[in-house]
């Protein structure tokens, strides 16, 4: 279930604050090609909260202009059965990344009753390929998420090459 994936990564990490300047070497450290297979090795579930947005996102169809800051994310390792997604720490498939921002979407994959009292909500859902690697986040003029998922690449990168473990 989609919940249990978001609550385990909530409820099982502390947020990873990562400041514009980390985020900037973060995204610029991205490499040509990755997969979700690396930030399952650093950790089957992530948490991290940006300072000021990565960037800015249709997805959810947020805010007057039908866009959303990107605040914050979420991920968590998942089987997909073809059919419905598992919180699967033994044997992902996928790195389901949810969306965080500051803009409540009305379009967003939960109720508001799930994120009330927070800042933040998840405003949607984008998944990472764990079998295989991307090669290397999409242009950012086709997907506006390039940001985040060079910045998501970087972390893994990062986290890999030095040791790093999420913040349990």
């Amino acid at each position: 279930m989609i919940l249990e994936g978001v609550e385990c990564a909530v409820a099982d990490r502390t947020a990873v604050w990562v400041p514009r300047a980390a985020a900037s070497e973060l995204r610029a450290a991205a490499p040509d090609s990755l997969g979700g297979a690396d930030l399952v090795a650093l950790s089957e579930t992530g948490f991290l909260l940006f300072d000021r947005p990565i960037c800015a996102t249709s997805l959810g169809n947020g805010g007057p202009l039908g866009i959303s800051p990107i605040n914050g994310v979420i991920w968590w390792a998942a089987a997909f059965d073809g059919n419905t997604f598992d919180y699967c720490p033994a044997e992902p498939n996928v790195v389901m990344v949810h969306v965080l921002s500051t803009t409540v979407s009305p379009d967003s994959p939960w109720g508001p009753q799930i994120w009330e009292g927070s800042t933040l909500s998840d405003i949607g859902v984008f998944l990472l390929p764990v079998g295989g690697h991307l090669a290397g986040p999409p242009a950012s003029v086709e997907d506006d998420l390039t940001p985040l998922i060079e910045l998501l690449f970087g972390f893994g990168v990062a986290a890999c090459e030095f040791g790093l473990q999420a913040s349990a």
